[in-house]
Protein backbone atom coordinates (compact mmCIF):
# COMPACT_ATOMS: atom_id res chain seq x y z
CA UNK A 1 0.00 0.00 0.00
CA UNK A 2 1.21 3.48 -0.82
CA UNK A 3 1.10 6.07 1.92
CA UNK A 4 0.64 9.74 1.17
CA UNK A 5 1.20 12.86 3.26
CA UNK A 6 3.84 11.32 5.50
CA UNK A 7 6.10 13.80 7.26
CA UNK A 8 9.54 12.66 8.36
CA UNK A 9 11.58 14.86 10.68
CA UNK A 10 15.32 14.32 10.78
CA UNK A 11 17.80 16.28 12.87
CA UNK A 12 19.97 18.15 10.39
CA UNK A 13 22.07 20.27 12.72
CA UNK A 14 25.69 19.82 11.69
CA UNK A 15 24.73 18.01 8.46
CA UNK A 16 23.36 20.91 6.41
CA UNK A 17 24.81 24.29 5.51
CA UNK A 18 22.12 26.61 6.94
CA UNK A 19 22.86 29.40 4.45
CA UNK A 20 22.55 27.09 1.43
CA UNK A 21 19.42 25.46 2.80
CA UNK A 22 17.88 28.89 3.47
CA UNK A 23 18.63 29.86 -0.16
CA UNK A 24 17.03 26.65 -1.41
CA UNK A 25 13.93 27.24 0.72
CA UNK A 26 13.71 30.87 -0.41
CA UNK A 27 13.89 29.81 -4.08
CA UNK A 28 11.21 27.18 -3.50
CA UNK A 29 9.04 29.70 -1.65
CA UNK A 30 9.33 32.19 -4.50
CA UNK A 31 8.24 29.55 -7.03
CA UNK A 32 5.34 28.34 -4.89
CA UNK A 33 4.17 31.91 -4.25
CA UNK A 34 4.24 32.60 -8.00
CA UNK A 35 2.29 29.40 -8.66
CA UNK A 36 -0.21 30.31 -5.93
CA UNK A 37 -0.83 33.70 -7.51
CA UNK A 38 -1.34 32.05 -10.90
CA UNK A 39 -3.82 29.51 -9.51
CA UNK A 40 -5.76 32.16 -7.61
CA UNK A 41 -6.08 34.19 -10.82
CA UNK A 42 -7.19 31.07 -12.68
CA UNK A 43 -9.97 30.50 -10.16
CA UNK A 44 -11.61 33.77 -11.17
CA UNK A 45 -15.39 34.10 -11.21
CA UNK A 46 -15.45 33.80 -15.02
CA UNK A 47 -13.48 30.52 -14.85
CA UNK A 48 -15.79 29.20 -12.14
CA UNK A 49 -18.86 30.06 -14.25
CA UNK A 50 -17.60 28.52 -17.49
CA UNK A 51 -15.31 25.63 -16.63
CA UNK A 52 -16.50 22.05 -16.23
CA UNK A 53 -16.84 20.92 -12.62
CA UNK A 54 -13.96 18.47 -13.09
CA UNK A 55 -11.56 21.27 -14.12
CA UNK A 56 -12.68 23.43 -11.19
CA UNK A 57 -12.10 20.55 -8.77
CA UNK A 58 -8.64 19.91 -10.24
CA UNK A 59 -7.72 23.60 -9.95
CA UNK A 60 -8.94 23.74 -6.34
CA UNK A 61 -6.99 20.57 -5.47
CA UNK A 62 -3.88 22.05 -7.05
CA UNK A 63 -4.38 25.29 -5.10
CA UNK A 64 -4.78 23.34 -1.86
CA UNK A 65 -1.59 21.36 -2.59
CA UNK A 66 0.32 24.59 -3.24
CA UNK A 67 -1.00 26.07 0.01
CA UNK A 68 0.19 22.98 1.91
CA UNK A 69 3.59 23.17 0.23
CA UNK A 70 3.84 26.88 1.09
CA UNK A 71 3.04 26.17 4.75
CA UNK A 72 5.62 23.36 4.85
CA UNK A 73 8.31 25.61 3.38
CA UNK A 74 7.53 28.36 5.90
CA UNK A 75 7.76 25.80 8.71
CA UNK A 76 11.07 24.48 7.32
CA UNK A 77 12.44 28.02 7.23
CA UNK A 78 11.31 28.58 10.82
CA UNK A 79 12.96 25.35 11.96
CA UNK A 80 16.15 26.25 10.10
CA UNK A 81 16.25 29.60 11.89
CA UNK A 82 16.13 27.69 15.19
CA UNK A 83 19.30 25.66 14.41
Amino acid sequence: HAVSDVELLIGLAGHVDPAKERERIDRSLAKVEKDLATMKKKLSPSFLEKAPAEKIAEAREHLAALERQHAQLLEAKKLLDEL
